[in-house]
């Protein structure tokens, strides 16, 4: 069970990224500031590691996800399949799909879509950066201002047996590009992990980690591209695909 797990933790190929030192761009969305953690060093000795995942206490219910590569409803010449309501195949209040939130912004005290993450810590949600900030030297510039996450939301609608929680932080690499730095990390103000749980995430310099493995992604489409898909998400319901990404 451990290594199905594993499989869906996000992995990272950090050769590019971290080929040289990196600062981290800190933003306090309570306190309106902006602070940074510079010189993030990283050892290059450690090809691959990842951390555990923890099931959560929420209840010990765990789905048993297909890890043989799909080979129906995918898209044309791969073996990943195209979106499907979780719902339909999953209880959402097991794990890990208990762990999938839903990003919103805030507007004049109304929720508004944005993205979609996954807690990766009793308080933290990997995302990507481009919802959050602009790319290159305009990273240092915010496009909201506040942000509030839902565990499991579906149908437009919150789940019961989950709280949401506002931001305190973002945390995103300064000057990050959208071809291998796009992902940010979001700090809670509710410990909402300890009951969803969370998953395991690492990285892998080999690229070793993407051969004939299987990975799920769980998440809120709102907008669909034409040339792939041109179903009308809205943003408001739980969605996965899966498969071999190679």
């Amino acid at each position: 069970m451990k290594k199905n797990l594993l499989l869906l933790g996000i992995f990272f190929n950090i050769s590019n990224s971290f080929a040289q030192s990196k600062t981290i761009l800190v933003f306090d969305l309570i306190n309106e500031t902006l602070d940074s953690i510079t010189s993030v060093v990283i050892d290059t000795s450690i090809q691959t590691e990842v951390i555990d995942y923890y099931i959560g206490n929420f209840n010990t219910d765990v789905e048993t996800l297909e890890q043989t590569a799909p080979t129906n409803n995918v898209f044309l010449s791969t073996q990943f399949t195209r979106k499907r309501k979780a719902v339909l195949d999953y209880n959402l209040i097991s794990f890990p799909i208990r762990t999938s939130v839903k990003i919103f912004y805030v507007e004049n005290d109304t929720l508004k879509n944005l993205c979609s993450g996954s807690m990766i810590s009793s308080r933290h949600i990997l995302t990507a950066a481009h919802c959050y900030s602009y790319s290159g030297l305009n990273s240092d510039t915010l496009k909201f201002d506040s942000l509030y996450v839902c565990p499991v939301f579906d149908n437009g609608n919150s789940n019961p047996n989950f709280n949401c929680s506002y931001v305190n932080k973002i945390y995103l690499i300064k000057n990050w590009i959208i071809s291998s730095e796009d992902f940010a990390v979001l700090e809670l103000e509710e410990s909402i992990g300890e009951s969803t749980g969370w998953l395991g995430i690492g990285f892998d310099n080999s690229g070793e980690i993407f051969t004939d493995n299987i990975f799920y992604k769980f998440s809120y489409p709102n907008t669909p591209i034409s040339s792939i898909d041109t179903f009308p998400y809205n943003g408001d319901t739980l969605y996965y695909n899966y498969g071999n990404v190679e």
